[in-house]
């Protein structure tokens, strides 16, 4: 620490009253990350030096001029219920102690542009012969979706069977199966991770081969 109580790493203490007082480091001794289920977040996070709260805000718009404060000091998972599907939002967190007491004067810390995702649309399934083929319409900013199986319609127990980059997938079932599909659309940056919440569901039934009987002739 030099005479101004910095070092390279940043702000480490302020001269108040005669005396050396710590003040906080930002509250990550990671960057934070956000993950994203539908329309409810956690933030994560981890470290921070002399610090005595962490209040936390969002808000959505990314890049607004209104923010939502969360009612309360917040600790890690931070959860947020009421991201709206489609939007994009930025999160921050800042320490308070001691004089610092608001956003504008405490050492923050933000993840921005998080892109939420709305559902993927218009799921449906046909089957072939040879397999169930899916397609729906695409979610605006998704980067991928992930696709759920079922022999029952209920979603929540549903199994994720795989990806897919784009939007339609490929299921190997057996004639005389009746299977139920939904999807989901994701996308990822540097600190967030996103997944909507999942598709209506769509209900494939196989139909069985037509069988032939062999026929002589004479």
């Amino acid at each position: 620490v030099n005479a101004a109580g910095t070092s390279s790493f940043g702000v480490l203490s302020e001269f108040i009253d005669n005396t050396w007082v710590p003040t906080p480091i930002t509250p990550t001794g990671s960057s934070p990350t956000v993950t994203v289920r539908g329309n409810n977040a956690s933030v994560t996070w981890s470290g921070g030096v002399n610090v005595s709260e962490v209040l936390g805000r969002y808000r959505s718009p990314a890049s607004s001029s209104s923010w939502s404060d969360a009612p309360t000091t917040v600790t890690s998972p931070w959860l947020i219920s009421d991201f709206s599907p489609g939007a994009t939002v930025d999160v921050e967190l800042y320490a308070m102690t001691g004089d610092c007491v608001a956003p504008t004067t405490c050492p923050a810390v933000s993840v921005e542009g998080i892109q939420t995702l709305a559902p993927p649309a218009d799921l449906a399934g046909t089957y072939s012969g040879r397999g169930t083929a899916l397609t729906w319409t695409a979610s605006p900013g998704a980067q991928g979706y992930n696709i759920f199986r079922n022999n029952a319609d209920i979603a929540v127990d549903s199994t994720k069977i795989g990806t897919s980059a784009t939007a339609s997938y490929d299921d190997a079932i057996n004639s005389g199966e009746t299977l139920y599909y939904w999807a989901s659309a994701t996308a990822s940056g540097p600190q967030w991770t996103v997944e909507s919440a999942k598709s209506a569901g769509v209900t494939v039934i196989a139909g069985t081969l037509p069988s032939f009987s062999a026929i002589s002739s004479g």
